[in-house]
């Protein structure tokens, strides 16, 4: 399975023939999308920088909401959680659990504090988690390690923080790192990973943005 860090909340997970995409984000972020030729598309909230369907091609499958789902042998749970006030106006947000490969992936969207231990557990242990870092109407960076910790997550790929372009106020990803207690990794252009290649106690994995600023 590959994992690829389009930037802000979007992800490209790609496995066998079946190509993922989550949170993909309107021009108004600042930065630019190219088309992207998916089967899944699944957004936290009606937000346009986590749902602008226009970037995505082919017959794909959208998933916006609380749910359980199986598309083209992919199993995908979400789950939802209040959204803060300043992250947009329609309150509610989606935690999606992706099944692929026996690995059970998680992108918490723009989860506002750490989940309750109901949703943990309705949750269930998560392999890699996708991970809000920047504060601001997300996790600050204490509570993303808290959740990271809860959820027993071994791969921790961070998002949703400042970068250069990026027309929307967040913090950036060193508090993160700090507070993670890990020096400043080497970005790495995507994550390859399967159920044997996991790392055996909890990893940061910082991942390179594949979009660039302009529109």
């Amino acid at each position: 399975m590959d994992i690829l860090w389009m930037g802000h909340s979007c992800f490209l997970i790609r496995s066998g023939e079946v190509t993922l995409v989550t949170d993909p984000f309107a021009p108004s972020l600042g930065w630019s999308l190219s088309p992207l030729e998916v089967r899944i598309v699944t957004s936290s909230h009606d937000h346009p920088h986590h749902r602008w369907l226009e970037a995505c091609q082919g017959n794909y499958k959208a998933l916006l909401g609380p749910g359980e789902y199986e598309v083209a042998g992919v199993y995908i749970r979400g789950y939802r959680t209040p959204l803060s006030k300043k992250a947009g106006p329609s309150g509610r947000n989606t935690v999606f659990v992706i099944e692929m490969e026996g690995l059970a992936i998680a992108h918490l969207g723009d989860l506002a504090s750490v989940p309750a231990s109901h949703l943990v557990e309705e949750i269930g242990g998560v392999h890699i988690l996708l991970v809000p870092v920047g504060g601001m109407c997300t996790l600050s960076p204490r509570e993303a390690v808290e959740t990271a910790r809860l959820l027993g997550a071994r791969a921790i790929i961070p998002m949703h923080y400042a970068l250069p372009g990026v027309a929307v106020s967040l913090h950036p990803l060193e508090p993160f790192l700090k507070e993670a207690g890990v020096g400043t990794p080497t970005p790495q252009p995507r994550l390859a990973v399967s159920r044997s290649s996991l790392p055996s106690e909890p990893q940061v994995v910082v991942l390179t943005a594949r979009s660039a600023p302009g529109t």
